[in-house]
């Protein structure tokens, strides 16, 4: 699905960044090793057990307080948490990770047939700039446009787009995203959305 018939009259194509470019679950499971490694050097627990709560919690309770649990569960201070959270927005990732196998042809045709390309993705600035760094985007980043939607205010609201729109000369665009938050954004900026679903 790497053609861009699809395309039309639209001069840009703008992406959500988790679970749309890359898997994030790559990016967590190496934070989330980071964390167990830190706390096994300072508490001497059993780094495999740690990882595998903050696996486990995430599956069945989503991110929400999180290493809260997790400081509970095996009687960390709660002074700990910040951090955690430190660790997991500035985790090294190395290897780099890969996007889905669609994204870097996708992008190529986009900017052969000189099509505008950004990337706006709700988050912590920290994490989500960390994210950026931590992905093999060819070289092809420094063609992209990245805007930290948190940096105004997340998506759904429309200040991030207000914001890219200030950067380039934007006529007609269509959002990519995988969430029901992004559709949601894609409706409050009256433009076009197109689920991740149809390239993957």
């Amino acid at each position: 699905m790497n053609n861009i018939e699809w395309i039309g009259q639209l001069d840009t194509v703008l992406f959500d960044l988790d679970n749309t470019i890359y898997d994030e679950k790559i990016y967590l499971q190496a934070a989330y090793w980071a964390i167990a490694q830190h706390i096994h050097l300072e508490y001497d627990h059993e780094p495999i057990l740690v990882y595998q709560f903050l696996i486990r919690t995430l599956e069945q309770e989503g991110r929400t307080g999180l290493l809260d649990k997790l400081c509970e569960n095996i009687g960390l201070p709660n002074s700990e948490i910040q951090l955690l959270l430190n660790l997991l927005r500035t985790v090294d990732i190395q290897p780099l990770i890969e996007p889905f196998e669609y994204f870097i042809p996708l992008i190529r045709n986009l900017l052969n047939a000189q099509i505008q390309v950004a990337v706006i993705t709700n988050g912590n600035t920290i994490q989500q700039t960390n994210k950026i760094k931590s992905i093999n985007w060819q070289g092809l980043d420094a063609t992209l446009i990245f805007i930290l939607a948190n940096a105004s205010a997340p998506k759904p609201n429309t200040a991030s787009f207000s914001a890219l729109k200030k950067q380039i000369n934007l006529k007609e665009a269509i959002y990519i995203g995988d969430s029901a938050s992004d559709v949601e954004f894609a409706q409050n900026c009256k433009i076009k959305f197109l689920h991740v679903n149809h390239f993957l």
